[in-house]
């Protein structure tokens, strides 16, 4: 790689971004804003007079829905998305705007006066309509699924979403004391599971302070040495003396992790009366293990013969460890292991020196108060997802869906409770289980990513085998719904055939083999930790948990065809790459400050270079999951070469998702790839668009790099 001139360039990046730009270069947009995209339904927007909107609302069968202090809801659409000058003169009329909807259009509150009186006074108003009832209850509920369950029991569980989460206390009350049950109330999903007769799902909705009612999401479940020397790091550890050490890890499961002696004093478990968990103990080996027990955990265990034509192996189960000729029927979740090879470090994990801190799962989204304030967690790993089953639950349409717990998600990553932090959560196991209408193993079948796992921010990690780095032939595939890349990348989570299986610690001191992504995020969750510590190291900052992932965006390799795919996203990790654009000041972070603002930034490309590549990503603002589409602010990156030429970055086709990535303007996601082989030599210029930003300001993280 040609760094020197690169190094000296990349430097300059933020001086230029604050020079005064060029003359506005903002793309063009869209004139079909209309309709209001919304999963309710569409929504035409009819310019009327803010005296007529109102009047006739109240004049309305459906009730005008007000809370106790007379605060109204309202949808307001706007000509063109407002200034932040606009959205403060808003408030100071009493007219607050709450959470993007789509299109220039938002959520707002305030008294029905402050409506019309800044209806009356603001030209960029083209309507402004009082919420009602039916715009707040999703079409799933309507299904065969919960009548089904409604009619099984006398009543459904829904996911109620709040505007303020000062009101959710008040809420629940009120459910209560009418007779509803409340199972769960999540505040970082600013929303509340509860149990009450579909009938009166309804009445629900009258209240002012309810946004969205949706089916609740089934039950959590877990998501099930070649991890290392896939993801290349190996020769961290060794070259670059990188453990994880002064990093620290909150990983939730379904259980506590075990006290395995590969932990040392490096494991506190933060709910110690959660149950003991096989499962999160061999995520937490793959994540920071430190292998101390290989050589010797399973080859002193037993004492047996073995005949000449008998394959020597281990099946580790609940009645302990016991030795096997190999023919004995295993299960999917009691794999073999060879044993016979067996070294000292040899099942030590990505990041053998971190920090790991235990959490059950119940609460997992609000638990990361406690972890990032009380227990200082720098990541957050998660090797779990709510199930989805036609026959168990029938909820086969959460496939892919942006819900309340991908919301919050989004939320915790942007700093929610006050540090921003990356997220990774493994992907699923879904793609062949032959469920919700999926073709017959082993199929190409696509879209079955679960919630949260669509949330925007997370780092959504799907599994390859680590031998052939072949995809394994259970990883969940995207789109989402609205047609997002998941997974993001893909890392080992098995070996080809499974016989030879992800190798860590289980309970009792002892190792056992697991295949699937969950054991695949772990390793991405370990590689994020090194990085962390090399940045210490270099005398860097922490970075935004969007540039992780632009750096493991820009550093990965391609499995399959050339781009990022609905299969593997951008590809395979490589751990020495990505350490590689941490040392060579690859990275930048900026700000677009406003709605459609563009920067730009100067670079020179060498003579005969290979490749010129230039990776964008910002962790965006939750989405209002009543909306068809989950991004909020929508950034634009673009190359113009020295010729005029302009490059655009990767992007898919939901409608055919097999089919390999083109080049074009992606309004979909939160990552961003531009390759140029062969760039001609000369001054190349980046530029970010702020192309649609009802939120501002947004950070975002830029990697440049060439070869």
């Amino acid at each position: 790689m040609k760094f020197a001139k690169l190094r000296f360039l990349l430097g300059l990046l933020p001086v230029l971004f604050a020079l005064p730009m060029f003359p506005a270069t903002v793309w063009s947009q869209d004139d079909s804003e209309n309709v209001l995209r919304l999963k309710t339904g569409p929504l035409l927007i009819e310019p009327t007079s803010p005296a007529e909107s109102l009047d006739e609302a109240e004049a309305a069968e459906d009730p005008v829905i007000e809370a106790d202090d007379g605060k109204s809801r309202f949808i307001v659409h706007f000509d063109a998305l407002p200034t932040r000058a606009e959205i403060s003169e808003l408030q100071s009329i009493g007219l607050t705007l709450d959470q993007y909807l789509d299109g220039t259009s938002y959520y707002a509150s305030g008294t029905m006066v402050a409506g019309a009186t800044a209806s009356a006074r603001s030209e960029n108003i083209q309507d402004l309509e009082l919420l009602t009832p039916d715009w707040k209850i999703s079409p799933d509920l309507r299904s065969e699924r919960v009548t089904a369950e409604e009619a099984s029991g006398g009543r459904a569980e829904v996911t109620v979403e709040v505007f303020d989460g000062d009101t959710i206390d008040d809420i629940a009350e009120t459910i209560e004391a009418s007779g509803g049950e409340v199972i769960d109330i999540r505040r970082s999903a600013l929303a509340l599971t509860v149990r009450i007769p579909l009938s009166k799902v309804q009445t629900l909705a009258e209240s002012s302070e309810i946004k969205f009612i949706e089916p609740a999401p089934a039950p959590r479940q877990q998501f099930n040495d070649g991890v290392r020397s896939s993801l290349g790091v190996d020769a961290l550890h060794d070259a670059n003396n990188l453990t994880g050490a002064g990093v620290t890890v909150g990983v939730w499961d379904g259980g506590k992790i075990d006290a395995h002696g590969d932990f040392g004093n490096r494991l506190t478990i933060a709910e110690p009366a959660a149950p003991g968990s096989d499962h999160a103990t061999h995520v937490a080996g793959t994540l920071g293990g430190d292998g101390s027990g290989s050589a010797t955990t399973v080859d002193d265990s037993v004492e047996f013969l073995l005949l000449a034509s008998q394959e020597r192996a281990l099946v580790v189960s609940a009645e302990g460890p016991t030795l096997t000729t190999g023919e004995e029927e295993i299960d999917e979740q009691t794999r073999m292991i060879r044993f016979d090879e067996a070294v000292a470090g040899q099942w030590r994990g990505v990041a053998p020196g971190v920090a790991i801190v235990s959490f059950f799962w119940d609460d997992a989204d609000d638990d990361h108060s406690k972890a990032i304030e009380e227990f200082a967690i720098d990541v957050s790993q998660n090797s779990w997802g709510f199930g989805v089953d036609q026959a168990l639950h029938d909820n086969c349409e959460d496939y892919g869906n942006y819900t309340a717990d991908s919301a919050a998600y989004d939320r915790i990553v942007r700093g929610l409770f006050g540090r921003s932090i990356p997220v990774v959560f493994a992907a699923g196991n879904e793609r062949n289980d032959g469920d919700c209408g999926m073709a017959s193993p082993p199929a190409d079948n696509f879209a079955n990513i679960t919630p949260p796992q669509t949330a925007k921010n997370v780092i959504t990690v799907g599994a390859i085998n680590s031998d052939d780095r072949a995809l394994t032939d259970f990883t969940s595939y995207g789109p989402t719904d609205d047609g997002r890349l998941k997974p993001d990348f893909v890392a080992a989570g098995c070996e080809a055939g499974g016989a030879r299986v992800v190798t860590s610690t289980i309970q009792n001191g002892l190792y056992g083999g697991k295949c699937g992504t969950s054991m695949a995020a772990p390793a991405v969750s370990g590689l994020i930790a090194l990085l962390m510590e090399q940045q210490r190291a270099l005398g860097q900052e922490r970075s935004l948990p969007s540039s992780y992932k632009a750096i493991l965006a820009h550093s990965a390799e391609d499995v399959g065809a050339q781009g990022p795919d609905y299969r593997s996203g951008y590809g395979m990790l490589n751990g020495q790459r990505a350490l590689g654009l941490l040392e060579t000041l690859s990275l930048t972070e900026g700000t677009i400050e406003e709605n459609g603002r563009t920067l730009f930034a100067l670079m020179e490309v060498a003579e005969n270079s290979n490749e010129l590549k230039v990776t964008l990503a910002w962790d965006d603002e939750p989405a209002a999951t009543n909306a068809v589409f989950a991004l909020v602010n929508n950034l634009d990156l673009r190359l113009v070469g020295p010729d005029g030429s302009e490059h655009l970055p990767w992007v898919l086709n939901p409608e055919d998702p097999a089919a390999p990535a083109t080049r074009a303007r992606d309004d979909l996601n939160v990552v961003e790839q531009v390759q140029v082989p062969g760039p001609a030599a000369g001054q190349w210029r980046i530029e970010i668009v702020g192309r649609l930003v009802p939120k501002p300001p947004q950070l975002f993280s830029l990697v440049v790099s060439t070869e």
